[in-house]
């Protein structure tokens, strides 16, 4: 029916009319950051931002405060990566601020650490020293970007006073005192008051005297009627604290007084560790006595029982001499590592030959080999009871 008609329902011309409308506030824009959660400082700071207007409008401003106190920064509104370089350390909020064409906005902040950069520091050096020698350490210190070196010390570890070092040293040296494991530590410090620690570990060990072979025992009467042992035979032992190879050396063998030259008795071969012994058997005058232990070396030279001279050389060619009518050079006596003139050798270490051994008798040296003064008289004498032939399987006999 008309609005109008005359019927029950007329509506007066002046009845108000509502209309009801379904109004929406327009949407914000919308910004989000992304970065690292730390920087020193003097570093540029790279921050990622993701800013769009709401639908249907467009972004009209984009600014950032970096949270250090510098000046707003206002940005193009495409923006997408902003940079900053903080002088301070400390902890900031960045804040974002985008801007949309209806005069809304949108904030997102990020927290960020600003620290100071840390100064590098590095040491090396070798794992081990003698007790009472000279240990070297190499020192590289750099101070962190636009700053410099204010302190740099050593803590050697064994309870010596710390060490404090040119700010430009390179290197250091100490003379530890007492053998054991020690952990040195340099450390660094610079303008900004950071400081860097490396630390380099050492083992001390205690002297180690080189190796040193000698002849420690003679026996010359081997297989002869009524010897107490079947073979001839000389024994090398070890002195000092180090291994020693002797492969390349022999055993060399002449007469007490005769003319004839050094004659190689035996070549040897292999090492003799501290405190071993080597046992050299040479030839035997017949079938009577004890068989000797394992040899270590062999050969077929058959020396006097009571008067003779064996050296030990570091060659395996024979000497040109005899030490007697034909006199050793100094270039013969360099290849010449001991020595053992006995009876009535007329070459010999020191002031006399060597007492006489016998049947039933080898020649010892003193302290089962240890003492050695360069004096075959003094060095040597005669065995009792039973004759000891020892090899490298023998137990060891370290010298004081």
């Amino acid at each position: 029916t008309s609005l109008y008609a005359a019927d029950a329902f007329r509506s007066s011309d002046h009845d108000p009319v509502v209309i009801g409308l379904n109004l929406t506030a327009p949407a914000s824009p919308t910004v989000s950051l992304t970065g690292a959660n730390s920087v020193n400082t003097g570093v540029s700071y790279s921050l990622g931002i993701a800013a769009a207007p709401a639908s249907g409008s467009s972004l009209t401003g984009l600014s950032v405060n970096w949270g250090d106190g510098s000046t707003l920064e206002n940005l193009a509104v495409n923006t997408t990566t902003a940079s900053h370089t903080y002088s301070s350390a400390g902890n900031v909020t960045i804040s974002v601020t985008a801007t949309d064409a209806n005069t809304l906005t949108a904030n997102a902040t990020k927290a960020v650490a600003v620290t100071l950069p840390s100064p590098s520091i590095g040491v090396s050096g070798s794992s081990s020293v003698t007790v009472n020698t000279t240990y070297n350490l190499s020192i590289s210190a750099t101070p962190a970007s636009g700053s410099s070196i204010t302190g740099l010390t050593v803590n050697w570890g064994d309870g010596s006073a710390t060490e404090t070092l040119a700010n430009t040293a390179t290197s250091a040296t100490h003379s530890f005192s007492s053998t054991g494991n020690y952990t040195i530590t340099a450390t660094m410090t610079d303008a900004n008051t950071q400081t860097a620690s490396a630390t380099q570990s050492v083992t001390v060990n205690s002297t180690v005297t080189p190796g040193k072979i000698v002849i420690s025992q003679v026996y010359g009467a081997g297989g002869n009627v009524g010897a107490s042992l079947q073979n001839d035979f000389v024994e090398l032992f070890n002195a000092g604290g180090q291994a020693v190879t002797i492969t390349g050396w022999s055993v060399q063998y002449a007469s007490a007084t005769g003319v004839g030259n050094f004659a190689l008795a035996a070549t040897l071969t292999g090492s003799i560790a501290p405190g071993q012994y080597y046992l050299v058997q040479l030839a035997s005058g017949g079938a009577n006595g004890v068989t000797l232990p394992t040899p270590n070396a062999t050969g077929t030279t058959n020396m006097s029982g009571t008067n003779g001279k064996v050296i030990l050389g570091n060659v395996n060619t024979a000497l040109a001499c005899n030490g007697g009518s034909t006199v050793c050079n100094p270039t013969d006596l360099a290849k010449i590592v001991d020595l053992v003139g006995y009876g009535t050798a007329n070459f010999f270490e020191g002031t006399a030959a060597a007492p006489t051994p016998s049947l039933t008798a080898s020649i010892l040296r003193a302290a089962n080999g240890c003492s050695d003064t360069n004096n075959n008289s003094s060095n040597f004498t005669a065995s009792t009871g039973t004759i000891i032939p020892r090899n490298a399987a023998s137990i060891l006999n370290i010298c004081p």
